[in-house]
C-alpha cells in the first residue's frame, strides 16, 4: 500500500503534466490519420489503379491509415487512464489535507508528517481518553490511501494491458479504472485456479499424505504391536500441522502475498465474466477437502476439525460448503481430476454458495474513486 507520504507528496503536477502532454499528442495523430486518408488512402482506393501490384499498394495504404487510427485510440486510451488515476490520488491528497488540516483538529488530535494520529495534549492517559476518536480518523486515513493505492494499481495494470504490442499499436483493452479493476481481479481468479489445482495435484500425492494414508488405513491381522488409535491420533495431528494457520497448506497468505492484497475489497476475485465475485479463501478450502479426502481422512472428521477453530482456524458456513466442495471433487474423480474438469467444479460450488446467500460469493461491484 501507498504511504501516508506517498499519497501526502504525490507528483501530482508531473502527473497532470503527462496527461497534457499525452493529450497533445493524439491532436497530433487525429491530424496525421485525417490526413493519411485524404491524401494518401483515398487517391489509391479512387484511382482506378488495376492488378497485382495496385492490390500491394492499396492493401499497404489500409493498413498504414489503420496504424494511424490505432496509434490514436491506443495514445486515448493512455491519457483517458493517466487523467483518471491524477483525479483519484488528488482527490486521496486533498482527503488527507482535510483530515490533517480539519477532522482531526476538531477532536482535539495532531496527525504528523507519517500519518500517526495523537492527541495534542500528551499528558498521562491522554491517548486512552481519545482512543475512539484515534481510531475514526485512522480508518479514514487508510480509506484515503486505500483509494489512492487502488488507483495506482489499476492504472499500472491497464496501462500494461494496452501496450503489450511490440510491434503494433493497438485500440486500448482497459480505457478506465474500472475495467482494469475488473480485469485485473478477474485475472487473479483465474490464476488462482490454476494454482491451487496445481497444488491439489501435487500434495495429493506427497509423502505426507502417503504417510497419513497409511496410518489412517485399517490395521491386517498380522501387524501386531501396531496402535490404531495412536496412529489415529498421529494422523490426524500431522493434518492439523500441515493446515493450521500460516503452515504450508494455509494458501491465504500466500494469496495475499503474491497479488498484494490490502483492501479488503480485493479479497473478492471477480468471476470471469460475471457480475459476482468469490472470496480467495475458497480456494484453500477446496483444497483443504480434496487433499484431506486423498489423505484417507473421513469427510466428516475433516468439517468437524476445520469446525473447533482451534490451531485451523475459524470457519462458518461459506468455509464448510467449499471444504465439502473438495471432498465431493475427490469422491468423484479421486487423483484423475484434470484441469478441465475443476473449473466446472468450482462454477458448481459459486453456484451453490449464491443460492445459500453466504457473504463469500457478491455482486461485484468496481470502487468509486
Amino acid at each position: 500500500m501507498l504511504s501516508y507520504d506517498d499519497v501526502r507528496h504525490a507528483p501530482l503536477d508531473a502527473l497532470a503534466g503527462c496527461v497534457s502532454d499525452w493529450t497533445d499528442l493524439i491532436g497530433k495523430l487525429k491530424t496525421l490519420d485525417d490526413d493519411i486518408h485524404e491524401t494518401v488512402l483515398k487517391p489509391v482506393q479512387t484511382a482506378g489503379w488495376q492488378g497485382d501490384d495496385a492490390r500491394v499498394a492499396i492493401g499497404f495504404a489500409d493498413e498504414t491509415a489503420r496504424e494511424f487510427g490505432d496509434a490514436t485510440a491506443e495514445a486515448t486510451g493512455i491519457r483517458d487512464i493517466l487523467r483518471e488515476a491524477h483525479e483519484a490520488i488528488a482527490k486521496a491528497r486533498d482527503r488527507l489535507v482535510e483530515i490533517a488540516d480539519v477532522d482531526a483538529p476538531a477532536k482535539d488530535l495532531v496527525v504528523n508528517d507519517k500519518g500517526e494520529v495523537r492527541p495534542k495534549s500528551a499528558g498521562p492517559g491522554a491517548d486512552v481518553a481519545h482512543r475512539d476518536q484515534i481510531d475514526e480518523v485512522d480508518k479514514e486515513i487508510e480509506r484515503a490511501l486505500v483509494s489512492a493505492t487502488e488507483a495506482d494499481e489499476n492504472a499500472a495494470f491497464a496501462l500494461k494491458s494496452n501496450v503489450d504490442e511490440k510491434h503494433d499499436f493497438n485500440a486500448p483493452e482497459q480505457s478506465t479504472l474500472a475495467a482494469a479493476e475488473a480485469a485485473e481481479s478477474e485475472a487473479r481468479f483465474r490464476e488462482s485456479e490454476k494454482y491451487i489445482y496445481d497444488e491439489m495435484m501435487r500434495n495429493s500425492g506427497s509423502d505426507t499424505v502417503a504417510m497419513i494414508k497409511d496410518l489412517l488405513r485399517p490395521k491386517e491381522w498380522w501387524e501386531f504391536g501396531r496402535d490404531p488409535a495412536g496412529e489415529t491420533i498421529a494422523a490426524l495431528a500431522m493434518w492439523a500441522n500441515q493446515v493450521r494457520p500460516g503452515a504450508e497448506w494455509d494458501h491465504k497468505p500466500l494469496l495475499e502475498d503474491e497479488f498484494g492484497l490490502d483492501a479488503k475489497e480485493e479479497f473478492q476475485f471477480k468471476v470471469p465474466g460475471e457480475d459476482r465475485s468469490a472470496s480467495y479463501d475458497i480456494w484453500s478450502n477446496i483444497h483443504y477437502g480434496y487433499v484431506g479426502r486423498a489423505a484417507g481422512i473421513d469427510a466428516e472428521t475433516l468439517i468437524e476439525g476445520a469446525s473447533i477453530g482451534e490451531g485451523v482456524g475459524e470457519d462458518d458456513q461459506g468455509d464448510q460448503l467449499t471444504m465439502r466442495a473438495g471432498i465431493e471433487i475427490y469422491e468423484k474423480y479421486g487423483d484423475d481430476l484434470t484441469p478441465e474438469q475443476f473449473p466446472t467444479e468450482v462454477m458448481k460450488t459459486i453456484d451453490e454458495m449464491e443460492a445459500q446467500n453466504v457473504e463469500q460469493v457478491q455482486e461485484w461491484k468496481p470502487r468509486e474513486y
